[in-house]
């Protein structure tokens, strides 16, 4: 009697292509009711590949993997990306460009608090002087910072009484601070930093920032965690390389 070969290709490379003939015409009583032996002896052997399979995934086919490589490296990339903090500084049009000096003395203006709709982050304005003014620490030796909210004609006065030369004067214009691992939202800033000449009180640069975190936050992120990396990158930008 002639074997009956099964169709499709066997897990594991090995197992064999053609089973032991059953006789046909017979049939076997189960739970579900009656059916051909034939066909319980393909439930069988098809169920005994998976669980090779699941006990050695390394005998999965490789053309299925090769299929799978595809898709699983798109997937694990957009997936890093929804986990990862993104945050970027643009210079606007209008600012000059200026290069500073290490011997520029510069005032860090302090910002009103951030808010998002109604609620008004406590200390979110000081947090942002902070970022800003250890940035420019890197280069400059002598910076300082405000102890209270001023104007910037206010703040051009306290430089001039200091001696500064430029004003680092900070508006944060969103600030949002979400409990992203239960709600999935990210935190979110937009903040804008103005360069002042202390003499002129003209702009002699300026940039926007805006960030928001990633998904994969476990309750450790707030906004401020996303000012000092955009905020770094633009003071950087300011001076020239390696002063």
């Amino acid at each position: 009697m002639t074997g009956k070969k099964l169709r499709g290709t066997p897990w594991t490379g090995r197992a064999p292509d053609v089973v032991s003939p059953i006789p046909t015409g017979r049939e076997r009583s189960g739970p579900a009711g009656t059916f051909p032996l034939d066909l319980a002896a393909s439930c069988r052997y098809e169920s005994d590949r998976l669980v090779r399979w699941a006990a050695s995934p390394t005998s999965f086919p490789r053309s299925a993997l090769s299929k799978l490589a595809a898709p699983l490296a798109v997937a694990f990339v957009l997936l890093t990306a929804a986990c990862a903090d993104s945050a970027r500084y643009v210079r606007t049009d209008s600012a000059i460009h200026v290069h500073l000096a290490a011997a520029d003395a510069v005032y860090v203006a302090l910002p009103e608090n951030g808010s998002y709709a109604e609620k008004v982050y406590p200390q979110s304005g000081r947090m942002m002087a902070d970022a800003v003014l250890a940035a420019f620490s890197k280069h400059c030796p002598s910076v300082r910072s405000a102890g209270r909210v001023e104007t910037p004609d206010e703040a051009r006065a306290s430089a001039q009484q200091g001696g500064e030369i430029y004003v680092a004067f900070s508006s944060i214009l969103h600030w949002e601070d979400r409990a992203t691992e239960w709600s999935a939202r990210p935190d979110r800033i937009a903040v804008r930093i103005d360069l002042l000449d202390v003499a002129t009180g003209e702009v002699v640069d300026s940039a926007k920032i805006e960030g928001k975190s990633g998904l994969g936050t476990f309750g450790g992120d707030h906004p401020q965690d996303l000012l000092d990396e955009p905020i770094g990158g633009f003071i950087d930008s300011l001076y020239e390389p390696g002063s």
